[in-house]
Order: structure tokens, then sequence, then C-alpha cells
């Protein structure tokens, strides 16, 4: 089964990065905006975007960072890769999710991925 891979915008040359287990840990409870971007089988050129919001729930080394997600997202988990260099303090304000219409206020967390579809040969 090939899988899509996922690439860091605060990482862009996917240097390999050491996990730390107290800043993973630091990130349990956070509540975090989510910014997808997913190309299309180029892997460069934008397909569309999605934006998702919520609270980050458990994290594994191996597995990934695990967000359960509000509001219209409700319901659903997501699972991103496991580099927390791709995490960012996000300033005070209330910030509204162009692809839900939805307004966050003061979130912990910003993070942004791009997406490409799986190889195929």
């Amino acid at each position: 089964m090939t899988s899509n891979s996922w690439s860091d915008p605060n990482n862009p040359d996917d240097e390999a990065e050491e996990w730390d287990e107290d800043e993973a840990a630091w990130l349990l409870g956070k509540i975090v905006l989510v910014g997808l971007t997913y190309l299309k089988a180029d892997g460069e050129t934008e397909d569309y975007k999605a934006q998702y919001h919520g609270e980050i729930v458990r994290v594994d080394k191996n597995e990934g960072i695990f967000v359960r997600c509000e509001g219209v997202h409700e319901g659903e988990e997501l699972c991103l890769p496991p580099l927390l260099s791709g995490y960012d303090p996000a300033s005070p304000g209330n910030y509204e999710l162009h692809s839900t219409g939805e307004f966050v206020l003061n979130p912990d967390l910003t993070t942004k991925w791009r997406i490409k579809p799986p190889y195929k040969s």
C-alpha cells in the first residue's frame, strides 16, 4: 500500500529531526490550527486546501501527532507527521478558517503541511 508524502514548510529540505520527549509532551492538550495543502499528481500544483482545529491528544514518535478535531470536523481525528518543528506558537487573536467559515479564538499553535499523492508506477 502506498501512502501520501508529507512535507513541512518549516523544514523544506526534509532534514532528519530528533524526537524530544519533553517537547512532544508539551504539545499535549494544546489547541492547534491545522492547514493542509493537497498537491496534484505532479507534486507541485495545488489541488485544494483544508483547515482544521482541535486539541492535540496523543504524540508518538513512530505513529505521529494526533489532533481531536472540533467545530465542523468534530468527531474526526487527524494524524499528522511526528515532526515537532512543524508547530509554531500562535499569536493571540481571533482566527478565521476560510475553508469552513469558523472562527477560533486564541489557539495555542499553528501548523501547515503540504501533502503529495502517492507515487504511482
